[in-house]
């Protein structure tokens, strides 16, 4: 049973942004949390959390064996089986959302059926993928999501055709000041071969004031969801709520990197817009595949234009910011069964994105792992 988690646990990192979250929680209880650690937290250089970083912030001293800096309780195979066992298939809760009452689990439905992938995969409905999206506009609290992710799905696979020509401009009229947005536009444009509207949604992407991709909004509906549905642990909950979003993520970007690249080499003024793009989209994405995607970016044009040794400079800081150290990885695992960990983890996530997130929560794992009597394993209980 240890063995099945921690693998499915490994995909999630490695191709889906190894998150975790789980919704429900007291405010009250979590304000106090936060700031019952504002001066711990404050001694950290969070840029580079390593050991001896870590040693500094907790006052030790970094070659202490009797307490060891790196240590973080882990759970251990008797605790994995009291996860909530669900023999219910993602087919079966993409039903159970569709036949729902509840508007965001119809939601979540909704943004699944305009995923290619999820929809090949489980043969649901043949409709208009834009239909059940369109549908759930007026109803819905969460217009600039559902209008984003629509022209999200203008690009995935080049399905122009999903398109029609009020989707944009009514995404435009409810979140103009996105250039998360604006890149989903810009690829839209390239695959069209419209080189102004290309060009001007790219000016768009670096000129506008927010940059919100809706991730954490769209982990927040499927937990709510699969709540619904009834998955109470928030461990289970958690992995699938992750599962559904990452699936989210995958539209294709081919179209702004093909421009990028074949407008730079004659045009300096489009090959600099595209390398500041990806700069964007590596300080500003809250997710780590996104960070990934604007690195690439900056080097596919370096590369265009011959710049070979500032191309190896990007690659060289896509090393350094690389995805989980191996303690951010144990605190990943222990935040299936904490759930006020979960919780501060997702707090921070909203605030500041998947890689200060992460290494806030395994700061917090180090601390609560210190006190002897703290064991949020299951079998320990």
């Amino acid at each position: 049973m240890k063995v099945k988690y921690k693998l499915l646990i490994a995909l999630v990192v490695s191709l889906f942004l190894y998150v975790l979250f789980s919704h429900q929680f007291d405010k009250e209880k979590q304000l106090e949390r936060q700031l019952s650690l504002e001066e711990f937290h404050s001694k950290v250089n969070y840029k580079d959390v390593d050991n001896l970083k870590i040693a500094t912030a907790l006052n030790l001293n970094p070659t202490e064996t009797s307490l060891k800096v790196d240590f973080i309780v882990e759970c251990t195979e008797g605790s994995y089986q009291y996860l909530e066992k669900d023999e219910r298939t993602t087919k079966d809760f993409l039903n159970i959302f569709k036949n729902s009452e509840n508007p965001t689990s119809n939601l979540a439905y909704a943004l699944s059926l305009n995923n290619s992938l999820l929809k090949r995969e489980f043969d649901l409905e043949k409709s208009n993928r834009t239909t059940k999206l369109v549908d759930l506009i007026k109803a819905s609290d969460k217009k600039s999501l559902v209008h984003y992710f629509l022209v999200a799905g203008c690009n995935e696979n080049n399905n122009l055709e999903l398109c029609d020509e009020t989707i944009i401009p009514q995404a435009l009229a409810d979140d103009s000041s996105n250039g998360a947005l604006w890149l989903e536009i810009a690829s839209y444009e390239a695959s069209r071969n419209n080189t102004d509207g290309f060009e001007f949604a790219v000016s768009q992407i670096i000129a506008s004031p927010n940059y919100n991709e809706y991730w954490a909004d769209s982990i927040e509906i499927f937990n709510d969801a699969l709540t619904d549905a009834g998955v109470t642990h928030h461990g289970s909950r958690v992995i699938r709520s992750i599962g559904f979003s990452a699936a989210l993520t995958l539209f294709s970007t081919q179209g702004i990197f093909t421009a990028c690249v074949n407008n730079s080499i004659q045009r300096p003024d489009i090959a600099q817009m595209c390398i500041d793009v990806g700069a964007r989209m590596v300080s500003e994405s809250k997710t780590w595949l996104s960070k990934v995607l604007g690195y690439a970016l900056q080097k596919k044009v370096l590369i265009a234009l011959g710049e070979e040794t500032k191309a190896d400079k990007i690659d060289k800081l896509l090393n350094a910011n690389s995805l989980y150290s191996d303690l951010e990885t144990k605190t990943s695992s222990l935040m299936i069964f904490d759930q006020e960990l979960n919780d501060y983890w997702f707090t921070n996530l909203k605030l500041f994105g998947e890689t200060k997130a992460i290494e806030l929560a395994t700061i917090e794992a180090i601390r609560l792992s210190r006190n002897p009597d703290y064991d949020p394993c299951p079998k320990n209980r």
